[in-house]
């Protein structure tokens, strides 16, 4: 779908579309020294410039934003089986009861967030077009109600502004790891903005 920007979803079949993807992972976390527990997390290839989480694909649902050159703009990819495994379980966290104010219903958990070399618009548009109207959007389509995830210190205030719940702290090797709670429905339905295109689309092999 070159010529306009766009969202969707990654093809996990696709092995194209999966070292694309891997590759730009790589770059937007190798050189994060204040994020150094991430080397213990997730499976990292130096020599390829690819890393991808343990969370086996099958179980998750990346989403894409592309620019109008059909560049892998930012992602997004999420844990819709944490009852199978649970990322932040390597921090000492683990899914909680979900309030009943926030529907009690199903959870996921939010594994990365990135952008790439070619994002180039403001943050704080970027987060509410693609992750909270797009992604959100579709996940709360879904039947998710909330989402969790884990920061660094220097993420928690800009999160926690943008409507996360801090949980729980934890420190490991001396870097200070923070627990969120995202209520997806509720920032979803305060904005009023579910997108109208197909939620379940997918980007073209580029």
């Amino acid at each position: 779908m070159k010529g306009t920007e766009h969202y969707g979803t990654l093809d996990v079949s696709d092995p194209v579309q999966v070292a694309e993807y891997e590759y730009h992972f790589y770059l937007a976390y190798a050189g994060l020294a204040e994020n150094r527990l991430v080397r213990l997390i997730w499976d990292w290839d130096d020599a390829g410039q690819r890393v991808r989480t343990r969370i086996p694909y099958d179980d998750q649902v990346i989403y894409g934003w592309r620019d109008r050159a059909g560049r892998l703009v930012g992602a997004m990819a999420v844990n819709v089986r944490p009852d199978r495994a649970f990322q932040g379980e390597a921090f000492g966290f683990a899914p909680q009861v979900i309030p009943p104010e926030l529907s009690g219903g199903r959870c996921c958990e939010i594994l990365n967030v990135m952008t790439t070399c070619h994002h180039q618009e403001p943050v704080l548009s970027s987060y509410h077009a693609f992750i909270r109207d797009f992604c959100y959007g579709d996940l709360v389509s879904r039947g998710f109600d909330v989402a969790y995830s884990t920061c660094t210190r220097r993420r928690l205030r800009p999160y926690v502004r943008l409507g996360a719940k801090l949980l729980r702290q934890s420190s490991i090797d001396g870097e200070d790891r923070f627990f969120l709670l995202w209520p997806i429905c509720e920032l979803v339905a305060s904005a009023h903005a579910l997108r109208p295109s197909s939620p379940h689309a997918t980007w073209a092999a580029q």
